[in-house]
């Protein structure tokens, strides 16, 4: 052993640098390994962090029930079982500051009276009556004037029933009342359905407070007095209260006999139950702690949201003891269920990149390997001659490299933390910081679960060594010296006709990827999720079989260049050249795949890229479909559409203003769902963004028509439309086809359209199949078919508004868009919500480290071959300048060798990666969806929606051109070193 140790020393001071280069190239594919599933783990934590916060709806948990028989000690019994559900399943989500309980009654009717007097009459106003854990609730509370109501427990027979209450200054100002005021309310006490008695309840008016508005706590709940019917004639009001929970159902319950208490007797026939005439509405609020949930545990906490939903619904136990009926629960599974969708969809790119990243970063160590192990390869071949067993020239070796690779694998992991962090920083916005303290709070724990991906790096790495080490120490000096002047053994790969078996299963992933896409076999989310990585695998496929078929091949080419040359007198540098490469072709092939592959790759990444950022714009483009998109607050008519129009059209900064109407019908008797589209023709192309590649005609063009046939189609009752490109493959038309729609609300009044033009897609479609028609003539035939069977009026909801950029006019349009519409998109807020996407800045991140690293490692490994091979041929040009060669023809000589080598691969890459842009972008271009609510379905639909574009950056041929700068270093480098000794320091001796 101490032998092998000391041979591994020896050898270690000639190839102290390209140990180095070796394990740096480990050292980054283990960090890379690390790396990508942290920072994926953090993006993902971040944006499942942003969701949850989105919405109330998100992170609120909600268990309602009601009572008609409220007794104070049923109910926290109650909500003990309920509580402690939530406390045994919910416990490592639950944010506990938000857990509250809750009680309120129905509107209760309104009483007024003479001051002395017991005789009241109702004033036709009702009000509601909420209660509050007044002792935790009161930091949520913000108090005006008075004081908070006082938790009183009241006695059974307590005659006392006043109710302390506050109210907002609104309800204070519309009731006229002051503090000190009383208020009373009406509560029927009815028996076996009959009213029994008509209780007055006195409120004592103690404060006032603010309505918590946009309050996690209170759950949306305000307490401003409201119109019971703002758009009708009814003009009453309701009122809102807040009171303590104890006082108000102890009161409740003093005007139920004690006979009735829930729990005391098995009898519970309502008929001979006392109870109010209204129940008394109870809720338990929960909500989610968005700081406290990692993405991985995504799956367990939709588990247990199931379980905890199933087991209060199911609970009879709460309604036979504690008088609990009409148990809900209400928990986020379907927006939690949609997002966990969007992150099995991101991790598609993000895993093909790594993959791809991954194997380039392993092809790059197996060739410094070999480079390694031959550069000791003579030397070792001749200490085997010399009485050194193969054992220990294998162990010294291994001893090396399973130093580097162990080295490799502990400084790899530890590594990955702190860049996991600065890669959060410098791609995640401030508000997703919190994710990353999250995901890194427990290093060990982390360093544990990635352990894997650099163990599993690690022993391929070994094998690779162990394999080149094996076939290096089997040789002896003769035959070492035999293969460097001429290459005899045929590889591995060759032998075993792997380019054959790549071009099969090329063959076979192609022919299932078309099946896939061209039937109807799957649904959208099976089709991508399936399609993406055979797609990715089928490249590859088709990557390694181009490859391995130019080698099986490139040392025939140079054989035939070599006897060109030698045929035609080019020069005697170039048939040197050419004898040399075509003799041993194996370095330069290494060289050239090692600079087509990085120069592929460098395509690859800046096209996806350029993608990536471009598909933001298109989504957004195609989502809102103009500048700003907004839902009216109350829709126009086709009478009232030239005012609707004119009061947005006098906006400063506003170019063109639209309006329309999405609507969903129903093809024939095939029912299938078709979106229709129904806009101003008038209007419509001043206003929106129409792809320039989206139709044969202008959208101006398309717009006359539909406006010239307006008169013809309300004569002929038949609707000009144009259609999408979907629409057209689904149910095969062509232009003048005929083709009827029904209205999903009378289904028995068709309407007929006419196909005018087809396009590629129509914007603000979420879903494929699509036909856009003009509002006027639509809805003229509407109201002529529909509203005179007593429907409403043609409705339009939608106004589209193109906008100048001007920063002061976008703020103006927007305030008035949000104080005058019910809802509102705008374009460029989108386009940067996309771009700040946690999802989308996980797949981003994963594209900015590979690249990088790899690209640098390769690039590296380019300068150390060259620097490598010039040194080992050294001997060879003494040679060839000892026969009368001079430098310049040497210079020539080598000039024409790696001029053939960079060409070959800058051609190759150039050639790989256009095929692996052409093939893999459009599979793994990510689509997210911030702020919009989409069905699963639409989701999925929305990654070919609209149709993705490739595109080709101008960064390309900047990065080509320091490609071919930095060959022409490593060529400079090279004739340098070959240039620089005399012949007799290089033939001095001989190396054995």
């Amino acid at each position: 052993m101490s032998s092998v140790f000391t041979l591994a020393v020896w050898q270690l001071r000639r190839t102290k640098w390209l140990l180095c280069i070796v394990g740096l190239g480990v050292l980054a594919a283990v960090v890379f390994v690390c790396v990508a599933p942290i920072y994926a783990k953090i993006a993902a934590t971040a944006g499942l962090r942003s969701e949850l916060k989105a919405s109330l709806d998100n992170s609120n948990i909600t268990v309602t029930a009601q009572t008609n028989r409220p007794f104070l000690d049923r109910i926290q019994a109650a909500g003990n079982i309920i509580g402690g559900d939530a406390r045994s399943l919910l416990s490592h989500y639950q944010d506990n500051q938000q857990a509250r309980f809750s009680v309120s009654t129905d509107p209760l009717p309104m009483l007024v009276g003479q001051p002395g007097s017991n005789q009241f009459k109702i004033t036709g106003n009702n009000l509601t009556i909420n209660g509050a854990d007044l002792e935790s609730g009161s930091q949520h509370v913000q108090l005006i004037s008075g004081r908070l109501p006082q938790v009183v427990v009241k006695a059974h027979n307590d005659v006392d029933q006043t109710i302390e209450v506050v109210l907002t200054p609104e309800a204070m100002q519309s009731l006229h009342v002051q503090l000190g005021a009383v208020l009373h309310v009406e509560v029927d006490i009815t028996r076996n359905y009959m009213l029994l008695k008509e209780v007055s309840l006195p409120l004592k008016v103690v404060g006032t407070i603010k309505s918590p508005e946009n309050t996690p706590y209170w759950r949306g709940t305000l307490f401003n007095p409201a119109q019971v019917d703002k758009n009708g004639s009814d003009s009453r009001i309701n009122y809102y209260a807040l009171t303590a929970n104890e006082t108000l159902i102890s009161t409740l319950s003093q005007l139920i006999p004690l006979s009735d208490k829930p729990g005391t007797s098995q009898n519970i026939d309502s008929s001979t139950l006392t109870t109010p005439a209204s129940p008394l509405h109870i809720s338990w609020f929960y909500a989610l702690n968005p700081d406290a949930i990692q993405s991985d545990q995504l799956n367990s906490l939709l588990t247990t949201l199931n379980v905890f939903q199933g087991t209060g619904g199911t609970d009879n136990m709460l309604s036979q003891q504690y008088g609990i009926s009409n148990i809900q629960t209400t928990v986020p599974v379907n927006n939690l269920s949609h997002y966990q969708d969007q992150i099995a969809i991101a991790q598609l790119p993000s895993t093909g990149l790594m993959l791809v990243i991954f194997l380039l970063l392993l092809y790059f160590v197996s060739l410094m390997t070999d480079l390694l192990v031959e550069r000791q390869a003579a030397a070792l071949a001749i200490l085997r001659s010399r009485g050194a067993s193969r054992g220990q020239v294998f162990g010294s070796l291994l001893l090396q490299g399973g130093g580097l690779a162990l080295l490799a694998l502990i400084l790899g992991p530890l590594l990955a933390l702190p860049m996991s962090r600065l890669l959060g920083h410098w791609l995640l916005p401030a508000q997703d910081y919190p994710a990353i303290d999250l995901i890194l709070r427990d290093p060990w724990l982390l360093l544990l679960s990635v352990s894997g991906y650099a163990l599993v790096t690690v022993l391929v790495v070994v094998i690779v060594l162990v394999f080149a080490i094996n076939h290096m120490t089997a040789l002896d000096v003769l035959a070492i010296r035999r293969e460097s002047s001429r290459t005899t053994r045929r590889p591995f790969w060759l032998r075993m006709n792997l380019d054959v078996m790549a071009i099969v299963l090329m063959v076979v992933g192609y022919l299932i990827s078309t099946y896939l896409t061209n039937t109807n076999v799957l649904d959208a989310k099976l089709r991508l999720v399936l399609l993406s990585p055979l797609v990715l695998a089928r490249t590859v496929c088709t990557i390694l079989a181009a490859i391995l078929v130019f080698l099986r091949f490139f040392p025939s080419m140079l054989h035939l260049g070599s006897w060109l040359a030698t045929r035609r007198s080019r020069g005697a540098s170039s048939m040197v050249a050419l004898a040399q490469l075509a003799r041993s072709p194996r370095q330069s092939v290494r060289m050239t795949m090692l600079l087509s592959l990085a120069t592929a790759f460098s395509m690859f990444s800046l096209i996806f890229y350029a993608s990536q950022v471009q598909r933001a714009n298109d989504v957004a483009l195609h989502t809102v479909g103009a500048d700003f998109k907004a839902t009216l607050a109350s829709n126009a008519t086709l009478a009232t559409l030239p005012q609707t129009l004119a009061s947005y059209q006098h906006l400063a900064g506003v170019r063109g203003v639209t309006i329309g109407t999405h609507t969903s019908m129903q093809l024939g008797e095939q029912q299938g769902d078709v979106n229709v589209l129904a806009v101003d023709a008038d209007t419509y192309a001043q206003a929106v963004a129409w792809p320039a590649d989206n139709s044969s005609q202008s959208l101006s063009a398309l717009m006359r028509q539909l406006s010239a046939q307006r008169a013809d189609a309300i004569n002929k009752k038949e609707i000009p439309a144009i259609v999408d490109q979907s629409f057209e493959q689904k149910y095969p038309l062509k232009v003048g086809d005929k083709f009827t729609l029904s209205d999903p609300n009378d289904i028995d009044t068709p309407f007929y359209f006419r196909v005018i033009a087809q396009v590629q897609q129509i914007p603000t479609q979420t879903t494929p199949i699509g036909v856009l028609v003009d509002a006027k003539s639509y809805g003229s035939i509407y109201n002529i078919k529909l509203n005179k069977n007593g429907g409403g009026p043609f409705q339009l909801s939608t106004i589209w508004l193109r906008t100048s950029d001007n920063i002061e006019d976008l703020q103006a349009i927007r305030s008035v868009l949000q104080s005058q519409t019910a809802d509102m998109s705008d374009r460029r807020q989108m386009v940067d919500s996309l771009h700040k996407e946690p999802l989308y800045l996980q797949v981003m991140g994963i594209l900015a480290l590979g690249p990088l690293v790899a690209l640098l490692l390769i690039l590296i490994g380019n300068l150390v071959a060259s620097w490598l091979s010039a040194r080992d041929r050294l001997t060879n040009f003494a040679l060839l300048r000892a026969l009368g060669a001079s430098p310049r023809n040497i210079a020539s000589t080598l000039t024409w060798e790696q001029s053939i080598i960079y060409a070959t691969a800058i051609i190759l890459g150039v050639l790989f990666g256009a095929l692996l842009s052409w093939m893999v972008v459009p599979a793994l271009l990510f689509t997210s969806a911030p702020g919009q609510q989409l069905t699963s379905d639409e989701f999925f639909f929305a990654q070919n929606i609209p149709p993705i574009q490739i595109i080709i950056p101008t960064l390309l041929g900047i990065g080509l051109a320091l490609l071919v700068a930095i060959c022409i270093l490593a060529l400079g480098m090279m004739v340098r070193i070959v240039s620089s000794p005399s012949m007799a320091m290089t033939l001095r001796l001989n190396e054995d």
